[in-house]
């Protein structure tokens, strides 16, 4: 799928309800929220303290059974994707390319796509005590953040911007910001990026303390680390650092932040796997 549209300098935007589908049927009004800002948008280069909500404090005693039945984690959110149905029973035309290379298109519904299960499932690594894969990263993180900005979002599209409180600005900012974070490529990338953090977190631990990793004790541990699940773990942590970013948070909310609607027409949206547009991209520094 593939986003499409066209905003000024400096901003971003996000489709937020559906589009007509290419065989022109109709559905209800088109919105996208644009947020603009005269300067580039940049991913800060320092590690910035966590910023927290009550409304994204979220705890759950109940984990899934993440080992012989990992949940789907929707890296775009069902509540989002909804507002593209053609019709409640229909769902939304999701257009795809088959082995052959072909444009292909056909009804789906949110639960179906946009998916990876396990994909936040926080696994087992040897580096500490646990002892089997873990759910909490998808139900006392990303759950939440979705919860919370699934009210606003009925908020910007009932009511518009007017109606939002600061609060409201904050919980949207963290959503948008999680979605530029959050996609199965973004952590493909990251763990490509550190593939060798294990490896080197060793040597350096060598070079700093000789001899200490090759003490039978220390190399009968370091022989029970998966290297793999310490890197993806790590990469996980560091997607909450990044979401949870305070200064990047309030700049998105300090944003001008507009709601446009397309009347019916040959205009439409398409929605993809990276709802967020970024004019010029997004730097990771």
């Amino acid at each position: 799928m593939t986003n499409l549209g066209s905003t000024g300098p400096g901003c971003h935007f996000l489709p937020v309800r559906s589009a007509r589908n290419i065989e022109g049927w109709r559905t209800r009004e088109r919105t996208f929220c644009c947020m603009v800002d005269p300067l580039e948008i940049k991913r800060p280069k320092n590690e910035c303290r966590r910023f927290r909500l009550a409304s994204c404090s979220h705890e759950t005693d109940k984990m899934s059974d993440v080992t012989h039945n990992p949940q789907r984690h929707h890296f775009v959110p069902q509540f989002l994707l909804r507002e593209w149905y053609e019709t409640a029973d229909r769902g939304f035309w999701l257009y795809f390319r088959d082995p052959q290379g072909r444009v292909r298109l056909r009804h789906r519904h949110a639960k179906s796509i946009a998916y990876v299960k396990g994909l936040y499932v926080i696994n087992p690594d040897g580096m500490d005590f646990r002892q089997s894969p873990s759910n909490e990263l998808e139900d006392r993180f990303f759950a939440p953040i979705d919860d919370a900005a699934s009210i606003v979002h009925q908020k910007l599209l009932t009511s518009g911007l007017h109606s939002l409180s600061p609060d409201d600005r904050i919980v949207w900012a963290i959503f948008v910001n999680s979605l530029l974070e959050r996609s199965p490529k973004r952590i493909q990338a990251l763990e490509a990026q550190f593939a060798d953090l294990h490896d080197e977190s060793i040597a350096a631990t060598e070079r700093d303390y000789p001899g200490s990793t090759t003490e039978p004790a220390i190399k009968a541990i370091l022989a029970k680390v998966d290297k793999a699940a310490v890197v993806r773990n790590a990469v996980l942590s560091g997607l909450v650092r990044y979401i949870m970013d305070e200064p990047f948070i309030r700049y998105i909310a300090s944003m001008e932040w507009l709601t446009l609607s397309l009347p019916d027409g040959a205009d439409h949206f398409l929605t993809g796997d990276t709802p967020v547009i970024v004019n010029g991209g997004v730097r990771y520094d």
